[in-house]
């Protein structure tokens, strides 16, 4: 499901991803990319970011079960 969310981000949804991850702000990721926050807001959820991001959070928790 993962590789499928992965396949269909475009490449402005996954510049907005990736300055996201650095400012975890949607305000600053909307001013350092000079964008209106909606269109920041709207890129993250068309890119999944959320869904990427519990993605993350399940396979680090499984990976700390298995070596503390």
């Amino acid at each position: 499901m993962h590789d499928t969310l992965l396949e269909s981000i475009s490449s402005k949804q996954w510049q907005t991803i990736n300055v996201h991850m650095d400012t975890s702000s949607q305000e600053l990721t909307a001013k350092k990319l000079r964008l209106n926050e909606s269109t920041v807001s709207r890129n993250l959820r068309r890119g999944f970011w959320w869904q990427i991001q519990e993605t993350q959070h399940a396979m680090e928790r499984i990976i700390e079960s298995y070596f503390p």
